[in-house]
């Protein structure tokens, strides 16, 4: 049976990167929130625009098409690069960066 050779400098990158499951659900619900305070003036835009173009529809119908529109949004504000980025991080192999 073979044993695992760990390296010290694999051992502390692992433990200065390590955050606590309450830490990471904390700084989840950060982002979150920012995030949603950046798209506050979007949403009651598009709230307008959509409650214009559809009166009669009912405030589960507005709030689904103001998520609708927030989304599109979003997928058009995306760079192309980004995108080819995050596929060749993706396709390359991983790498020792220490």
């Amino acid at each position: 049976m073979r044993s695992l050779k760990v390296t010290n400098c694999e051992v502390s990158s692992k433990l200065t990167d390590y955050k606590t499951p309450i830490q990471s659900v904390t700084l989840y619900n950060e982002t979150l929130r920012e995030k949603k305070r950046q798209e506050k003036e979007l949403r009651e835009e598009l709230r307008k625009k959509f409650t214009f173009e559809n009166p009669a529809a009912t405030k589960e119908r507005v709030n689904a098409g103001v998520f609708r529109m927030v989304y599109e949004h979003q997928v058009k504000s995306l760079k192309p690069q980004s995108v080819i980025d995050i596929i060749h991080f993706f396709d390359s192999p991983r790498r020792n960066f220490c």
